[in-house]
């Protein structure tokens, strides 16, 4: 009872603006925690992996990346998993799209390699470099420590 009537004074005295920025503030920061909370999960899987070997030391190397499309994808589900609020959820929903495409594009490019054909899964990878770098930027303009396509 004392919440909705203080959110209700806070509106008259602060007006709509104020009070929904304040609300989106406090939902985001709260979405931060649990998303970061949960995309963290997979840090020591990722790490476990080691450092990624080199392209020409072929099966080693698809083994190895084969293990980072799963890490990453599990990142992504783990994340997609929590609740995003609606009052703050364009920006948050924005950078998941394209954190889920980079995803996309890494398990593109590994079932490209699977198949023999390196030049294909290299053009996969670079869409992949270039979504990755946006959604860690947007993921960190939002206050994400973590990101499932950049850790």
């Amino acid at each position: 009872m004392a919440i909705p009537l203080a959110l209700a004074v806070i509106t008259v005295l602060f007006g709509d603006a104020i009070f929904n920025h304040t609300v989106k503030a406090w939902l985001t920061s709260s979405y931060v925690q649990e998303a970061d909370e949960a995309c963290s999960r997979s840090i020591p899987a990722l790490k476990a992996l080691g450092d990624e070997p080199w392209q020409e030391q072929g099966e080693v190397y698809h083994e190895y990346m084969k293990k980072r499309r799963d890490v990453i994808l599990q990142a992504l589900a783990a994340w997609h998993a929590v609740d995003v609020p609606p009052i703050a959820g364009g920006e948050i929903r924005d950078t998941y799209h394209i954190a889920h495409s980079a995803g996309r594009h890494f398990q593109v490019a590994v079932d490209w390699a699977e198949n023999g054909n390196e030049d294909r899964a290299n053009d996969f990878l670079d869409k992949f470099d270039s979504e990755a770098i946006e959604a860690i930027r947007k993921a960190r303009a939002l206050g994400l420590e973590v990101c499932p396509v950049g850790f």
